[in-house]
C-alpha cells in the first residue's frame, strides 16, 4: 500500500480510469477528466522489483515498465530537450545492490522509494519520513525487494551533469487550466558532498517541429530546488501552475523535472528520484475571451536601412495561449525569408528579421488565434509596409556641409540619418582595451573622425582604405560619423579595403594668422564649399584632414619627454598662438621623443581643441608619427642668386625616412630683392628622395635674381 503523497491537489480525489495506453504516447488529459475536473498521478510503481534486478522481475517480485507518457533525456538545456540514453525504456534495474551510492554508473535508474518503511516493514502512518530511517532504505537487500519505487538518476560528470531530465509529455491541454502539479524531490545519497540544482520548467511544442523549441520556468515561481548534501533527502513541492502558460494548448505540452547547472562540490555526484507525481485540471471553457478584437502591428521606427535588424510587434488582449502567424505578403515569413527570420515561433509576439535589403520591402501582417470552447477563433491585424532604404554613399565633404557653425558644428539633419563613406586612415586617435576606437579618414573632398564601438576586431592601419556607414554626431567640437557594431542596429558597419600608403592624402598647407591660430573662426577650414554630394567647387574642409604647419616654435616645452598623449604650446615666428595634440598613448612611435625648439614644419590632422568646460573651441593639430616634426631643412638650392637669365637650380628632397612625406608639397619663389617679396615660381613640388630636382627658370625677362624653397 501507498502513502498519499499528492495531499492538497484537490479537496475530493477523482477516481482515475483504469487505462491501457501505448508505449511513448503523449498522456491524453481527457481520459482523466470526469465531471469538469481532472487528475492523474504516476507512483512509479510499475517500474517493478525483483531479485534478479531487471524490468522484467522474477517469480519472487514483480514485472515492470516505465509509463508511455514519460521519457527520459541526457544533454538537455533551456533550448533543447535532450537525447534519449540507448535501451529503452531508459530506466535500467532496481539499484546497485550493496554499494549503489559508490557506484561509477551513470544511468536513469530503478530505485526503491525513500518514503513509507521503518525498518523495510512498517508503513510511516502519516507518511512522513525521518533521517533516521534513511540507512536502511539504502540497503541493497530493501533495494531489490521493495516494492514502492522511484525514478531516479545516478550522475556522473558524462551522464546527466548536467542535462538529466525526467519528462511529462501531455498530448494536448484543450480546452483545460488551472493546472496544478505535485511532486517529491527525493536526494538518496546522504554521503555525497556535492550540490545539484533541480528546476521544474514548462515546453510547448512548435507545430512546425513537433518538439519544444525552449523550455521556461513556470511564471512567479523560481521552480529551483537545490539537493543539499547531508540535508533536504526529500521536498514535496505543490505549484499552481498559472493560466497563460500551459493551459488550452492545442499541442504537445512537456513537463519536466531538469538540472541546467553543473554540480557543485567535490566528490561523487548524488544519486536523484522524483516520486508521486500528480497534476490536476478544470474545463477551461468559462471565461475565455477569443482572439476577435482589431488587431495593431507596431512597426520597426523608420528609417530602415540596408543591413539592419528590425522588429515589428503585435499585441491582443484575448485568452492566453495566443498563437501567432507572422506573413510577408499574404505568405508565411519563414518561409519567404527563412535565413532572415530570427527565434522564429508561432508563439511569438514579435517578429525579427536580419539583414533586410531592398528585397524585404513589402506588406506584413499577422494572423492571431485562440481556442474557447473547442472553439479555434483568428483575427488579421492591420497590414504595414515596409520599406528599406540603401544608405547613401556620399563624400566626407559632403558630410562637413552638414553642420551649423551657430551650433558649434553639430550636425543639422537627424541622428539617425546613416552615411557611407570610404576614406584613407590618416592616423589613430584612441584605442580602448578592444571595445571602442577612433580614427581619422580623409578623402580627396575632406576627413572626418571616424568612432567604432564594439570593434575590437577592426583594427586599420595607417593607409589602409576603409568603408564605414555609420550616424553623424559632434564630439567635444569635432565632427564624427559613428559606428556602433555591438548589435543596436546592424545597419552600421565598418570594412577594411586594402593598404594603400602610396595614396596617403597630400598635406593641406595651414597659415597661422587666417586659419589655426586660437582666435580663428574661418567657416571655409570648417566645412569647406561643396555642391551636390560632394563635389568640391571651392578649397574644401581643412578639419579632419592631413594639414602642414611651417615655422614651429615649442617655447618652454623644449625639452619635454612625450610620455602619452600630450598638448603642446606653440608659436610662430610673429608670436601667433596654437595647439599641437602629440597622439603617445596610441601610437608607441612618439613614446620617449623629446620637444624640439623649432620645426621646420609639423605635419598632422586639423582637428577642434574644446576649452575645458565647453562653450570655445579652436584648432588644434594632432601628431602621430615622430617623422612629421622636420627638424632638418630643406637642401641648399645649387643656385640661390643668379645676375643672368636662364638660372638651372637644383636641389635634393627632405632626408627623412617617413614615405608620406614625398607627398607634402612646398614651392620655389623667387625675387628681385633678397628681402622679397617673394613670388613663387613652382608650386606643388613634392618630395623625391632618391634623384635630385632639377629646374631651369625660362623667365628671360629679369636678370639679378635671388631664388628659395619654402619648408613643407
Amino acid at each position: 500500500m501507498k502513502i498519499d503523497r499528492l495531499l492538497g491537489l484537490i479537496v475530493t480525489i477523482v477516481t482515475a480510469l483504469s487505462l491501457e495506453r501505448a508505449v511513448g504516447q503523449p498522456l491524453d488529459l481527457s481520459l482523466y477528466t470526469s465531471n469538469g475536473a481532472g487528475f492523474y498521478t504516476n507512483t512509479f510503481d510499475t517500474l517493478g522489483y525483483g531479485t534478479n534486478q531487471t524490468l522484467d522481475g522474477t517469480p519472487t517480485g514483480a514485472s515492470g515498465y516505465l509509463a508511455g507518457e514519460w521519457t527520459c533525456y541526457t544533454h538537455a538545456t533551456v533550448n533543447y530537450f535532450g537525447t534519449i540514453d540507448s535501451g529503452a525504456p531508459n530506466v535500467s534495474g532496481p539499484g546497485i545492490i550493496d554499494t549503489w551510492t559508490d557506484s561509477f554508473i551513470g544511468e536513469f535508474k530503478n530505485f526503491a522509494s525513500y518514503f513509507d518503511y521503518i525498518g523495510g516493514t512498517n508503513f510511516y502512518p502519516n507518511g512522513l519520513p525521518t533521517n533516521a530511517s534513511y540507512g536502511v532504505i539504502t540497503n541493497g537487500l530493501y533495494q531489490t525487494n521493495e516494492p514502492n519505487r522511484c525514478l531516479g538518476i545516478r550522475q556522473i560528470g558524462a551522464f546527466g551533469d548536467p542535462g538529466a531530465s525526467f519528462v511529462l509529455k501531455l498530448a494536448s491541454t484543450m480546452p483545460y487550466e488551472n493546472f496544478k502539479l505535485s511532486m517529491d524531490l527525493i536526494n538518496l545519497d546522504p554521503t555525497s558532498p556535492r550540490e545539484t540544482t533541480w528546476q521544474i520548467q514548462y515546453g510547448i511544442a512548435d507545430p512546425t517541429i513537433g518538439v519544444p523549441a525552449a523550455f521556461q520556468n513556470i511564471p512567479g515561481l523560481s521552480s529551483i530546488f537545490p539537493n543539499v548534501p547531508g540535508s533536504n533527502h526529500w521536498k514535496t513541492v505543490h505549484i499552481n501552475v498559472p493560466n497563460g502558460s500551459i493551459n488550452n494548448i492545442d499541442g504537445q505540452v512537456w513537463l519536466r523535472v531538469v538540472t541546467l547547472a553543473t554540480s557543485t562540490g567535490s566528490g561523487n555526484r548524488e544519486s536523484f528520484a522524483i516520486d508521486n507525481f500528480g497534476l490536476t485540471w478544470t474545463n477551461g471553457d468559462a471565461g475565455c475571451t477569443p482572439a476577435t478584437n482589431s488587431i495593431t502591428i507596431t512597426p520597426p521606427p523608420s528609417p530602415v536601412y540596408a543591413n539592419a535588424t528590425i522588429q515589428f510587434s503585435v499585441n491582443e488582449g484575448a485568452t492566453q495561449p495566443l498563437y501567432y502567424q507572422w506573413r510577408y505578403n499574404g505568405v508565411d515569413v519563414s518561409q519567404v525569408f527563412p535565413s532572415q527570420v530570427v527565434g522564429y515561433s508561432y508563439r511569438s509576439t514579435i517578429l525579427t528579421l536580419q539583414n533586410v535589403t531592398t528585397a524585404n520591402n513589402g506588406t506584413y501582417d499577422c494572423i492571431v488565434s485562440n481556442v474557447c470552447g473547442g472553439t479555434v477563433y483568428a483575427q488579421t491585424s492591420a497590414p504595414v509596409v515596409l520599406t528599406v532604404t540603401n544608405v547613401p554613399a556620399v563624400s566626407l565633404g559632403y558630410l562637413r556641409t552638414l553642420t551649423s557653425p551657430a551650433s558649434g558644428y553639430a550636425p543639422t539633419v537627424p541622428a539617425s540619418d546613416l552615411w557611407q563613406v570610404t576614406g584613407l586612415v590618416t592616423t589613430v586617435t584612441n584605442t580602448t582595451s578592444g571595445n571602442t576606437a577612433s580614427y581619422y579618414i580623409q578623402d580627396g573632398t575632406g576627413g572626418i573622425n571616424l568612432f567604432v564601438t564594439g570593434g575590437a576586431s577592426f583594427r586599420p592601419l595607417i593607409g589602409d582604405e576603409i568603408t564605414a556607414v555609420g550616424y553623424l554626431n559632434i564630439f567635444q567640437g569635432n565632427l564624427e560619423l559613428e559606428a556602433d557594431l555591438t548589435g543596436q542596429n546592424n545597419a552600421t558597419s565598418v570594412q577594411d579595403l586594402s593598404n594603400n600608403i602610396a595614396a596617403y592624402p597630400v598635406a593641406k598647407l595651414l597659415d597661422w594668422p587666417t586659419e589655426f591660430a586660437t582666435s580663428v573662426t574661418n567657416n571655409t577650414v570648417e566645412q569647406g564649399t561643396t555642391n551636390g554630394m560632394g563635389a568640391l567647387t571651392g578649397l574644401g574642409s581643412k578639419k579632419g584632414s592631413v594639414c602642414l604647419l611651417t615655422n614651429v616654435y615649442f617655447g618652454t616645452n623644449a625639452g619635454t619627454i612625450i610620455n602619452g598623449n600630450y598638448y603642446v604650446h606653440v608659436t610662430s615666428a610673429t608670436g601667433l598662438d596654437g595647439f599641437l595634440y602629440f597622439w603617445g598613448a596610441y601610437n608607441p612611435d612618439l613614446q620617449g621623443r623629446v620637444l624640439p625648439s623649432y620645426a621646420y614644419a609639423v605635419k598632422g590632422i586639423l582637428f577642434a581643441n574644446e576649452v575645458t568646460g565647453g562653450g570655445s573651441f579652436w584648432s588644434g593639430l594632432g601628431v602621430s608619427a615622430w617623422s612629421d616634426v622636420v627638424t632638418n631643412p630643406l637642401s641648399f638650392l645649387s643656385v640661390a642668386y643668379s645676375p643672368t637669365n636662364g638660372a638651372t637650380l637644383s636641389w635634393n628632397g627632405i632626408p627623412i625616412s617617413d614615405p608620406s612625406w614625398q607627398y607634402a608639397p612646398y614651392s620655389l619663389s623667387t625675387s628681385t630683392n633678397v628681402m622679397g617679396p617673394y613670388t613663387p615660381l613652382l608650386t606643388g613640388v613634392t618630395n623625391v628622395l632618391t634623384t635630385p630636382i632639377i629646374y631651369t627658370d625660362a623667365d628671360t625677362n629679369s636678370a639679378n635674381k635671388f631664388y628659395r624653397l619654402t619648408s613643407p
